[in-house]
């Protein structure tokens, strides 16, 4: 009826045939497979206006043209001897005047397909078979599927970066491959402000430029978690000062340069370094005190001045015996105080003894002011002082002592009243020189300055 065009294995026109045109439909029925060869580089189907709509082409790159212009191409890629990926070339959608190669483009590669290790590559057409060009990398992986960046010869692992690699953020990796691999400078690097938190309250807010905003405890040098916001175990050294608000702990060392602030308690188990150290003020601290310093109870000191040459100064935890010394260039004390309330001053070899007493006598007889060891000092000076009422006097006492026997002097000065009842005598008793007194009547009060050489 002049509208059906019929091939079949027969000599006569039948319902259905092998292929079938319609002229009404304009509809094409092919029954069994079609195989079609063409002696050209390419097949090639084309529109009413001669432009190509679909082009599959047998030479290098193999490639598969669905297109109105030619302009876009989808071709299969060859890096080894078997076809394992797939080529996007032609016009770029950005710009489409741009990027018009026919054998460049984006590159989608299985990578690896293997049980359990299955990788598809997506990357620069150009980099396949590059030991530093690579690829962006998606592997299945068992348990967890990952996504970072490896080179073109499926060798190296690269940095992988979110954005631009110089304004966003870039994750580099732990690789222990050939010599002379070059490692990225940082294994994470952001660029802008950083924000770690678990709520929304700190992740809608804006990280400083080049800073951090952290909602949770951060630990250096520790893993194991603890009540503060920031957990260093080992040295911090901090050039541009510090300053703090609330309790501050240091189980290792701390070096400033620069102002150190702190609002709050600072505890400190080992050592702070400091180039400069300035107390002042009274605000956050105990009874107004600028520096409060407790002891451990040691007999270690508690407080130490440490000079190039040796120490200079130090303070014991102690009650009883020395409580602390100030020290010449050989660590040798020069000033050294103790708690029976004498002071040693001078040479350590032979010091002299500067201490004070007072003496209350009620009765009448005899009593003790002060006892030097004979041992240590040879020569004492009192410098005393009585009274009783409106009855007093001054007076020094010059005394040296050798082996059992003792001589000394007396000076007075002009009295109130009378003084007579009280006399003082130095005498050696067991091991020491000691001054003592003796009153007939009254009360008495005395007073005295002691110096021993």
């Amino acid at each position: 009826a002049n509208t059906t065009i019929q091939f079949n294995d027969s000599s006569t026109f039948s319902g259905s045939g092998n292929f079938t045109f319609n002229k009404t439909t304009n509809v094409v029925t092919l029954t069994g497979s079609l195989n079609i060869s063409s002696s050209g580089t390419a097949l090639q189907i084309r529109g009413t206006t001669g432009s190509v709509l679909l082009s599959v082409s047998g030479s290098s790159p193999n490639m598969f043209s669905i297109s109105n212009s030619g302009s876009a191409r989808l071709a299969t890629f060859t890096q080894t001897t078997n076809n394992h990926g797939i080529l996007l070339v032609g016009s770029e959608s950005y710009q489409p005047a741009n990027g018009s190669s026919a054998t460049d483009g984006v590159l989608i590669v299985l990578g690896v397909n293997r049980s359990g290790n299955r990788q598809l590559w997506i990357g620069d057409s150009t980099a396949a078979g590059s030991a530093t060009n690579g690829f962006f990398r998606y592997s299945s992986g068992t348990p967890l599927p990952s996504i970072d960046a490896i080179s073109g010869n499926g060798v190296n692992r690269l940095n992988t970066n979110f954005g631009t690699p110089t304004t966003n953020v870039s994750v580099g990796y732990e690789y222990n491959g050939p010599t002379g691999t070059t490692l990225p400078p940082s294994r994470l690097s952001v660029n802008g402000g950083l924000t770690v938190a678990s709520g929304s309250s700190f992740t809608a807010s804006t990280a400083p430029v080049g800073g951090a905003i952290i909602q949770g405890n951060t630990l250096i040098g520790t893993a194991t978690n603890s009540t503060f916001r920031l957990d260093v175990s080992g040295a911090v050294r901090l050039q541009t000062g510090l300053s703090t608000t609330g309790s501050t702990v240091l189980s290792g060392s701390i070096s400033t340069i620069g102002t150190t602030s702190m609002t709050g308690s600072l505890v400190v188990s080992t050592n702070i370094t400091a180039s400069r150290t300035f107390l002042s003020g009274s605000v956050g601290t105990v009874s107004g005190s600028t520096l409060t310093v407790y002891g451990s109870g040691s007999a270690q000191p508690v407080f130490t001045v440490q000079g190039s040459s040796g120490e200079l100064f130090s303070v014991t935890d102690s009650l009883t015996g020395s409580l602390f010394s100030v020290n010449d260039i050989s660590g040798l004390p020069i000033l050294e105080v103790f708690s029976d309330n004498s002071v040693l001053i001078g040479s350590y070899l032979d010091p002299m003894l500067v201490s004070t007493a007072k003496v209350t006598q009620t009765n009448s007889g005899s009593f003790t002011v002060y006892s030097l060891p004979t041992a240590s000092y040879d020569t004492a000076f009192f410098e005393y002082s009585v009274r009783s009422g409106s009855n007093a006097r001054v007076g020094t006492i010059m005394a040296i002592q050798s082996a059992s026997s003792v001589n000394f002097m007396e000076t007075t000065a002009s009295q109130f009243g009378s003084t007579s009842a009280i006399s003082f005598t130095v005498i050696i008793t067991g091991s020491n020189m000691a001054l003592t007194g003796s009153s007939t009547t009254g009360s008495w009060t005395i007073k005295t300055i002691v110096r021993g050489i």
